[in-house]
């Protein structure tokens, strides 16, 4: 069953096998830069997990109706990472390793407290607002409006918005 559902994934990428692995080995390249680039939290499982499901709709016979099957990959990429924003908004928010050695420096400390500052700020938005300035800094205004049922002009709006808000709550948080 899985070679078959294998065999079913690189006929979508290409009709030659060479150039259909050749494909598929570029396209995970491409989503683990994606994962990266949108700091996910593991690039490669998730990437990987684009590519179980990817598997699992076509051996169910979901038809590719994308021009490019790249453009098929990368939405079910998308909804991937919005998951995974929505997995990292619940846990809490722990220091990396690298960090602890760094502390001994001034510049180091202060942009730690800045981090520490804005992650808490961001904590006291709404789930929903904290995921629209995640998706707005990563996708743009225009794939965030259209994601949210809105112009673009509106999503920029929204985010300034937002963001005015965070300067205030920054604000009295350094008072305390």
């Amino acid at each position: 069953m899985a070679d078959t559902e294998q065999e079913q994934l690189l006929a979508v990428l290409d009709s030659d096998p060479i150039r259909a692995d050749q494909k598929c080995r570029m396209l995970w390249q491409k989503m683990v830069f994606y994962f990266r680039k949108h700091s996910a939290s593991s690039p490669e499982d998730l990437a990987q997990e684009v590519f179980a499901r990817a598997k699992s709709r076509i051996s169910q016979g979901q038809a590719v109706y994308a021009a490019e099957p790249a453009s098929y990959f990368f939405g079910i990429a998308r909804n991937v990472l919005r998951e995974d924003w929505k997995r990292s908004k619940t846990q809490p928010v722990s220091l990396p390793e690298e960090a602890e050695d760094r502390l001994g420096s001034t510049k180091a400390m202060e942009q730690l407290e800045r981090r520490v500052l804005l992650d808490n700020c961001l904590q006291r938005l709404d789930p929903e607002d904290r995921i629209f300035m995640k998706m707005y800094v990563h996708e743009g205004p225009v794939r965030t409006g259209m994601a949210s049922g809105m112009t673009p002009n509106a999503a920029s709006i929204r985010f300034h918005r937002l963001t005015v808000k965070l300067q205030l709550l920054t604000k009295e948080l350094k008072v305390r």
